[in-house]
């Protein structure tokens, strides 16, 4: 059986994104590795292409102005090339394609440290929203972890209804809100702050990804 693109390369990932190390971190963004946002505002999306975004599998697509990935039975990853280099809200909407248990549909994020918090919609328990948060990235398996855990439930995700999700990095503490339910995690992040999607095996659409400075 070939090897998932996706599979293959995420134990590069704290090479490539140089995880772990907050110094190297910024040098490399002074140098261009990354593109530090200006201005007070930047968005993630231009709604026609992937431009700015690194896509570590062929599912990822751009379809009616939405970042889309389709059902499969994978996990895959797109990692933006923007970072964020002080406090900052990232507001984006998340549709599901499908609904599964134990699927998700997220949105992570991790500083230069290496400290990740990540949104989960309709993750382990079925009509939760949560946050999962640990210092070690991804292992030689491709797997992360260990986490510590905050849920909330009944969010009652539908199939093909959109959801605004405001998520806040404020430089104490991570909130994410659907408006319905909020949920808040302690993170004194090292900046920048690099951004990232996921998608679970039961696939998802994304737009409207914003981010703005506080």
């Amino acid at each position: 059986m070939a090897t998932d693109p996706a599979t293959s390369r995420l134990s590069n990932l704290p090479t490539a994104m140089e995880m772990g190390d907050a110094d190297r971190v910024r040098q490399l963004t002074k140098e261009g590795r990354w593109q530090i946002i200006e201005g007070d505002s930047a968005e993630l999306f231009d709604g026609e292409t992937l431009k700015g975004w690194w896509a570590l599998s062929d599912q990822w697509t751009v379809q009616d102005g939405q970042i889309v990935c389709p059902t499969s039975e994978q996990i895959h990853f797109a990692i933006s090339e923007i970072v964020i280099d002080e406090p900052f809200q990232l507001r984006y909407e998340v549709s599901a394609l499908e609904r599964s248990h134990g699927d998700g549909k997220m949105v992570g994020f991790v500083d230069a440290a290496g400290y990740n918090m990540l949104v989960a919609l309709d993750d382990d328990e079925p009509h939760t929203i949560q946050i999962d948060s640990g210092r070690k990235f991804f292992d030689e398996s491709g797997i992360y972890g260990p986490w510590q855990r905050e849920v909330a439930a009944d969010l009652q995700m539908q199939i093909g209804k959109w959801y605004d999700v405001v998520c806040t990095v404020d430089g104490s503490n991570f909130t994410v809100s659907t408006g319905d339910v909020e949920l808040s995690h302690p993170f004194e992040p090292e900046f920048p702050v690099f951004i990232w999607l996921e998608v679970q095996r039961t696939g998802a659409k994304y737009r409207g990804l914003r981010i703005l400075k506080l």
